[in-house]
């Protein structure tokens, strides 16, 4: 059985990160398209590098021509606000949201510590602190 070159290619967005890894084999190359291997003989050979990890964060970007591994400190700092707001999303603006109905029900000290409450974790993406929920609330 004949081995066949199929060239590996990465696509990069605007800033060099690569969004796509590829091989020839399974689709043609676009002209700003990057060959990362140009001797590969496994028709599955792209499937080697995960363009993203875990976390969905992209895993490479191009330097220079070549595929390098990304610094991914900052993104994940931003995966980290990122899981708070959806925190805050879930388990403090389904309370507050309630409607006025809820709210005539509760007493002027349960108003005031849902306030606290709430603006705690306004701030959540800034203290990086989960305020504990008071226990009242059901």
């Amino acid at each position: 059985m004949e081995n066949y070159i199929n060239k590996i290619y990465a696509r990069t967005d605007n800033v060099g990160v690569v969004t796509k890894i590829f091989s020839e084999a399974f689709e043609q190359p676009l002209a700003s398209d990057i060959v990362i291997d140009a001797n590969n003989t496994d028709r599955h050979g792209a499937q080697r590098h995960s363009v993203k990890d875990d976390n969905g964060i992209y895993n490479y970007c191009i330097v220079n021509g070549v595929l390098v591994a990304r610094d991914k400190t900052n993104d994940t700092k931003q995966l980290q606000l990122q899981q708070l707001r959806n925190r805050r999303q879930s388990e403090c603006f389904v309370v507050i949201n309630r409607g006025q109905l809820w709210y005539d029900t509760l007493t002027a000290e349960q108003k005031s510590e849902l306030n606290s409450w709430y603006k705690a974790w306004l701030d959540v993406t800034a203290t990086a602190v989960v305020p504990t929920r008071p226990s009242w609330i059901l």
